[in-house]
């Protein structure tokens, strides 16, 4: 059993129940590399997990771990030119990279330059590589909450509109899978700002069941404008409505909207709100704290074990206690490669 990996989790579970904890001050830090948007689109949920990094490296400041972040814009080219810039860092031991078109992109370039890379993706960018670890929860699993969601609410018709990425889109028809009568999608373009012309197809359909996996701004223009036509039907959304302050904007424009994120310990939140006067994104700060620790022991070992070692060999073997994230569990699935699953849950807006 991977002793560094238990005794650091273990580490931070006790810090975050009784506030202290001491490391030996006398041992070289691994370095870490982390990849995630910190500009364009999905700026502030990159800059969420930055921020669960650095509340790790607070609440421990002689872990023996430091690290380094690269902007990508949330662009693959730019993740792959992010990597061969760590790559050009001597000392970085373990790279990091969020979001599902990042660590697409970037898998097979670490898989080929023996790289060994933690991806935040629910895609199966893990597959048959060595070096490629995901952490995240699977379409599947999203999509079964959302179909639950909508049974729950009485939702007998459900309708979809999507933004063009792959796996929104995936995730869609996933929960027409699950839903009686299948769904109905529309797919529009990133910036798009107007659906007057869908809202009344949607209506006309008596679809009382939205999945609206858009950006937060075209959510509340989808909004606005199904209030205009008096269309009210359940909405369930995925993690962009975590951004809060689309959550206060959303909540005066409807009562029956819900998104599917991952679960994050009750207290983890309640420390963002109050030490940080938010909580924006709390799944992906408390990934941040989460992987911040994991790093820490993979890298660990990694030095331990030289450059020639599977760096991900011994991960079944890893017991994760509960961090901010209540729930992880490592599966070795050839349909998706070693991959830590967490867990996730539906969140009303407004609530």
């Amino acid at each position: 059993m991977n002793r560094v990996a238990i005794l650091l989790f273990a580490a931070a579970t006790f810090v975050l129940a009784h506030g202290s904890f001491c490391f030996a001050a006398d041992r070289e830090p691994v370095k870490v590399g982390v990849i995630l948007p910190l500009s364009g689109p999905l700026m502030e949920m990159g800059t969420s997990f930055k921020r669960g990094v650095e509340m790790y490296s607070a609440d421990y400041p002689k872990a023996p771990v430091s690290f380094v972040f690269e902007d990508d814009r949330y662009e693959g080219k730019t993740a792959v030119t992010a990597l061969h810039a760590l790559r050009s860092k001597p000392g970085i031991d373990l790279a990091i990279v969020w979001g599902n078109t990042p660590a697409g992109a970037v898998a097979p370039v670490a898989e080929q330059q023996r790289i060994p890379t933690l991806t935040i993706s629910n895609e199966p960018n893990a597959k048959g590589r060595r070096y490629v670890v995901s952490i995240g929860f699977s379409n599947a699993t999203g999509a079964e909450r959302i179909a639950q969601q909508f049974k729950a609410k009485n939702a007998t018709k459900v309708g979809a509109v999507t933004v063009d990425m792959g796996s929104a889109i995936e995730c869609v028809d996933l929960v027409g899978q699950r839903v009686p009568g299948g769904i109905f999608k529309k797919i529009v373009a990133n910036e798009e700002v107007d659906f007057k012309a869908i809202i009344p197809q949607l209506k006309s359909r008596n679809i009382d069941g939205v999945v609206l996996f858009v950006l937060p701004q075209q959510a509340l223009t989808f909004l606005s404008q199904a209030r205009h036509f008096d269309y009210a039907p359940t909405i369930v959304g995925g993690d962009v409505f975590a951004l809060e302050s689309f959550r206060q904007d959303a909540a005066r424009l409807s009562e029956k909207i819900s998104y599917v994120y991952g679960s994050v310990d009750e207290s983890f939140i309640q420390r963002l709100s109050s030490s940080l006067g938010g909580t924006s994104y709390f799944f992906e700060t408390a990934t941040g704290y989460s992987l911040a620790a994991m790093s820490a022991a993979l890298a660990e070992r990694r030095k331990k074990k030289g450059v020639d070692d599977d760096p991900f060999s011994e991960l079944k073997e890893i017991t994760l206690p509960q961090l901010p994230l209540p729930k992880i569990e490592y599966k070795d699935d050839p349909a998706f490669g070693r991959h830590f699953e967490v867990d996730n849950r539906v969140y009303q807006v407004g609530k």
